[in-house]
């Protein structure tokens, strides 16, 4: 949805730099800078959004590899309390 609001943003953007470049009248800047302004904030925010989806997944990776670490070592343990276990 974001990616769809930044791509809106964008051609809006576009559309007011086309107008007022057929309009003699009005200098490019007049009308482009709160569009530009606005255009940038969907971005950051599109950007802010894509970063914690990332930070989420490593964090979920991270954790997926420490317990495949850990696995074999708690296996290990449970093999020796199963065979003491048998052999006391």
């Amino acid at each position: 949805m974001l990616n769809q609001a930044v791509g809106l943003s964008e051609t809006l953007y576009a559309e007011a730099q086309r107008l007022v470049a057929t309009d003699s009248q009005l200098q490019p800047k007049d009308l482009s800078l709160p569009l530009l302004r606005e255009c940038v904030d969907v971005k950051l925010s599109y950007a802010k959004l894509l970063l914690s989806m990332l930070s989420l997944h490593i964090n979920d990776e991270r954790q997926k590899m420490v317990l495949n670490l850990q696995l074999p070592a708690v296996l290990q343990v449970t093999v020796t309390i199963i065979i003491t276990a048998f052999i006391d």
